[in-house]
C-alpha cells in the first residue's frame, strides 16, 4: 500500500471512531494527579556516544539511572551479559597512569567496566561486588589511548550511580613497568640494592656509590612510574638519584644539620615524588619543589617522635606530613585537604607504624601498626571506619609497608622475618600466602 492509498483509507474512518478515541484522550489526561511530574529522560551519557568526558582527577560524577538503558551495541561484561541502565563515561590520558574507579556511594547494586578503544573495545577490568554490592576496578591506562567506562546495574532499576575516579600511586617499588612491586633489599656494608623483578623473576643488582648511604625507598623522581634507585649520602647531606629515563646520576644538596630522608612522597600532586628531608635538630621537614625550585618547610611540633613518609590520608593525591609518638601511640598527620592537624589513637602495646599503606582500594592511606610482641597487624578501614586485625605469623618479624605484591592496587599485608631472610605476604586478592626468599646477609628491605 503506498501512501496515498493509505490516506484514502484514512480518510474513509468514520468520524465517531475518532471522537471515541479523542475522548479516551481527554479522560486519561484529565485521570492524572495534579502537580505529577513527567517521565524524566535518559541521562545525557546514557550510550557510549553520549559519553561524559572525564576532565581531571580525583573525579566524582553522580547521575540518576533509573530511565537509562542498554544500548542494543553495549559490550558483554566480565559476568557474560549486557547489563540494564547503563552510564558511560570516557578518559584519553597524556600519560601512562594506573585509574581505581569505584562506585561505593551508589544507591543500588552495580557492576563497573572498563574498555581500551583501539578499533574494537577490549575489555581492561570489570567487577561486580567489591564493597558488599558496590564495585571497583582497576586498570592501567596509557597515553595517548581512549578508555570508556561503563556504568550498569546488575539487575533493572538503577538509581543513584557515583562514579569517582582516582590514580592511583604507584606500587612500592616497581622496576619493570608491571604495577606490581618488587621485593628489593639494600645492603648497607657495600652500597648495593637488589630487586627481584616480578616480570621476568630474575634478582638485579645496582651499585649505589661510595659513602656512608641510606637508601631512600618508593622514589619516582622522572614521572614514569618506574622507582629510580636513590640514596642520602649522610656525610655530605646529598640526594643522588639515578633517573630511568635519563640513565645517569644526578645529585641535589639537601641542606645543613641532622637530616633524615623522607621517601615515596608528592606534595605538590604533580605525580612525581619530591626530594624531602626532615631536620632532627629543628623537628622541621623540608621538601623541594622542582618548578620554581623552592624549599618548602613545616614544622612538626616538640617531642620525639617517627616520621611517617609517603601517606595520603585524605585522598587528594598529596602527601600528607605526618608522625608517630611511640610513647603514646598517636598518629598525627597534617591534612592538605583543609590545612589542618588531625590525630588518631592507634591502640595499646609496643607499635611500629606501617606507612604508605592502602588496605581497602580507596586511594587513601589507613592508619596502620604492627604489634611487635604479638605479631599484629592492625589497620584503620577508611571505607568500613573499623579496626581490622591479623596475625601475622611467628618468627623475627618486621613489617613491610606500601606493598602490591598482586597488582590490584590494594596494600597486602607482609612482614620479614630477619631469622630466615623471608618476605611474607598475603594477596588481598586471593588471600592466599606467598613468600620471596630475599637472600642471605645482612640488609634492609626497602620495597
Amino acid at each position: 500500500m503506498d501512501k496515498t492509498e493509505d490516506n484514502m483509507r484514512m480518510k474513509r474512518q468514520p468520524a465517531s471512531r475518532f471522537a471515541v478515541i479523542f475522548l479516551v484522550l481527554i479522560l486519561l489526561i484529565s485521570a492524572a494527579p495534579a502537580g505529577a511530574a513527567p517521565l524524566s529522560a535518559a541521562p545525557s551519557n546514557d550510550n557510549l556516544g553520549g559519553a561524559k568526558t572525564v576532565s581531571g582527577f580525583p573525579y566524582s560524577d553522580v547521575v540518576d539511572t533509573t530511565e537509562a538503558t542498554t544500548e542494543v551495541g553495549d559490550p558483554t561484561d566480565c559476568l557474560g551479559l549486557q547489563n540494564h541502565n547503563s552510564v558511560w563515561y570516557v578518559y584519553t590520558p597524556s600519560v601512562d597512569v594506573t585509574i581505581t574507579a569505584t562506585t561505593y556511594y551508589s544507591s543500588y547494586d552495580t557492576v563497573l567496566a572498563a574498555y581500551a578503544i583501539i578499533g574494537d573495545m577490549y575489555l581492561k577490568d570489570c567487577n561486580d561486588d567489591f564493597y558488599g554490592y558496590r564495585s571497583r576496578i582497576n586498570f592501567v591506562a596509557y597515553a595517548g589511548v581512549t578508555y570508556a567506562i561503563e556504568v550498569m546495574s546488575y539487575s533493572a532499576g538503577g538509581g543513584s550511580a557515583q562514579l569517582n575516579l582516582m590514580i592511583s600511586h604507584p606500587p612500592g617499588t616497581n622496576f619493570d613497568s608491571d604495577i606490581k612491586t618488587d621485593p628489593a633489599t639494600f645492603a648497607s656494608g657495600t652500597n648495593s640494592l637488589w630487586h627481584l623483578d616480578s616480570f621476568t623473576s630474575t634478582w638485579n643488582g645496582f651499585y649505589m656509590g661510595p659513602g656512608t648511604l641510606q637508601y631512600v625507598s618508593r622514589s619516582d623522581f622522572d614521572g614514569d612510574r618506574l622507582t629510580d634507585p636513590a640514596s642520602f649520602d649522610t656525610g655530605s647531606n646529598s640526594l643522588w638519584v639515578f633517573p630511568s629515563t635519563l640513565g645517569i646520576w644526578q645529585g641535589l644538596y639537601m641542606g645543613p644539620g641532622t637530616l633524615v630522608p623522607y621517601p615515596g612522597s608528592d606534595f605538590d600532586g604533580d605525580n612525581l615524588i619530591d626530594p624531602a628531608q626532615f631536620n632532627t635538630g629543628g623537628n622541621t621537614l623540608w621538601w623541594y619543589e622542582r618548578g620554581p625550585a623552592i624549599w618548602h618547610g613545616v614544622y612538626m611540633g616538640p617531642g620525639s617522635y617517627d616520621i611517617v613518609p609517603g601517606s595520603d590520608f585524605d585522598g587528594d593525591r598529596i602527601t600528607d606530613p605526618a608522625l608517630f609518638v611511640p610513647g603514646s601511640n598517636a598518629l598525627w598527620f597534617y591534612r592538605s585537604t583543609d590545612s589542618t592537624w588531625q590525630s588518631i589513637y592507634m591502640g595499646p602495646g609496643t607499635l611500629s607504624f606501617v606507612p604508605a599503606s592502602d588496605f581497602d582500594g580507596d586511594s587513601r592511606a589507613d592508619p596502620a601498626v604492627f604489634d611487635t610482641v604479638t605479631h599484629a597487624l592492625w589497620y584503620f578501614g577508611t571505607v568500613s571506619a573499623s579496626w581490622v586485625g591479623m596475625y601475622m605469623g611467628p618468627g623475627s618479624l618486621e613489617a613491610v609497608p606500601a606493598s602490591d605484591f598482586d597488582a590490584d592496587s590494594i596494600s597486602d599485608r607482609a612482614v620479614f622475618d630477619t631469622s630466615t631472610g623471608a618476605l611474607w605476604w598475603l594477596s588481598s586478592d586471593t588471600s592466599s600466602w606467598g613468600s620471596f626468599y630475599l637472600g642471605p646477609g645482612a640488609y634492609e628491605v626497602v620495597n
